[in-house]
């Protein structure tokens, strides 16, 4: 099954860019890209891909801000 950028962050608890930064660094598959661009994972190949945690040096996003 397909699924859009969004979905995949959403079930991993991960921002968009997240995924990706994940995408372009290769850590993930992007199983094709719409004609308007849009990348589209398969299910099975992200779980697989994330099987074994999450990448060490991903981009995280931060919960709250240091004053």
């Amino acid at each position: 099954m397909l699924c859009s950028i969004g979905i995949i962050a959403k079930h991993y608890v991960a921002s968009p860019n997240t995924i990706r930064h994940w995408a372009q660094r290769g850590l993930i598959k992007v199983a094709c890209r719409t004609f308007g661009g849009q990348r589209r994972f398969e299910v099975p190949t992200v779980s697989t891909a994330l099987a074994g945690g999450f990448p060490s040096n991903s981009t995280t996003l931060p919960t709250s801000r240091s004053v």
